[in-house]
């Protein structure tokens, strides 16, 4: 069932690249609650990227899955803490949710080098989930990575709940070439056809892929 529902998600992206704004679109697995066995299932299938949202229980998971499928690109896409920054800046390749000045300021003093930063934007015009960063502070962040010497790939978002996601999409896309960033993560299993069209270039499919 896991490959079939890989293989039925990459069909849907390829049957969208006459509207595609970005070629290159990266399936990651979101595998948090997941056991090794169905991870294993997924890797067998061609699935290179994984995300998680926890760091105890990514460690328990991806230290030694790791060790044994070294080419796994491994995502940390959950809320970021500067108390376990540590620890997830070590384990993950890519940080998805990064939402504040104090955490560029933290990371300026890791070594290790390139990683794949992207900061997270609030899309919620009633501000229920509060993390993020604001739109209106974007620039002054990228500004203040820049000084930091923290390399700033992309952005993350997620659009509110029972909403059209096309204007949010549509904003983060256009954010992305003002700011003239790389990566756009945004697009999950119930809008990730939609997030292509817009121009993701990470897509974050939990439920569709393990369910």
């Amino acid at each position: 069932m896991i490959k079939q529902n890989i293989e039925n998600i990459l069909t849907a992206v390829q049957q969208n690249n006459s509207k595609l704004k970005s070629a290159n679109t990266t399936l990651i697995a979101v595998s948090k609650k997941r056991t090794k066995t169905e991870i294993i299932e997924a890797i067998d299938a061609g699935i290179t990227n994984f995300g998680e949202n926890y760091l105890t229980e990514a460690e328990d998971k991806w230290l030694e899955l790791k060790a044994d499928y070294p080419n796994i690109t491994l995502h940390f896409i959950g809320h970021l803490q500067s108390n376990k920054l540590k620890k997830i800046h070590h384990l993950f390749d890519v940080i998805h949710s990064i939402d504040s000045s104090k955490l560029i300021n933290d990371l300026k003093n890791y070594q290790d080098k390139p990683k794949k930063y992207l900061l997270q934007l609030d899309l919620d015009p009633e501000n229920i989930n509060k993390a993020g960063l604001q739109p209106k502070d974007l620039e002054a962040t990228l500004q203040y990575a820049t000084e930091c010497k923290v390399p700033i790939s992309g952005l993350m978002g997620m659009c509110p709940i029972n909403c059209p996601v096309s204007p949010y999409f549509a904003f983060l896309y256009q954010l992305k070439n003002k700011y003239s960033l790389n990566e756009l993560s945004m697009g999950m299993t119930h809008d990730y056809v939609e997030a292509v069209t817009f121009g993701s270039t990470m897509l974050r499919i939990g439920s569709g892929i393990f369910n």
